[in-house]
């Protein structure tokens, strides 16, 4: 998996690209400690560049935009693609993650 956060208009952007694995859970952790630590008030997760994840994969990003949320930010999700975008539409997380705040 790569992550790089960007500073995108007065907001931060994650961009998640690869496959998410369960060897990920610490860079989550990090990562929603460093938005939480962002001054941004809104977050866009790019995961344009995602071509793998499981339920482990898809609990990880619900608890980054979860945790995103509960900083006072508004999270959209953008860029779902192939399988992912499947995953997304089978499963009763994928509208939750998806939804605009």
């Amino acid at each position: 998996m790569r992550v790089d956060v960007e500073r995108v208009d007065g907001g931060v952007q994650i961009k998640i690209a690869g496959s998410i694995h369960r060897g990920d859970q610490q860079t989550f952790l990090d990562l929603a400690d460093q938005l939480d630590a962002d001054p941004a008030d809104r977050c866009v997760f790019d995961l344009a560049g995602l071509d793998d994840l499981d339920g482990v994969g898809m609990g990880m990003l619900l608890f980054l935009y979860e945790t995103t949320l509960a900083s006072g930010k508004t999270v959209n999700v953008r860029g779902l693609r192939d399988q992912v975008a499947r995953i997304f539409a089978h499963s009763p997380m994928g509208p939750i993650l998806a939804r605009r705040s």
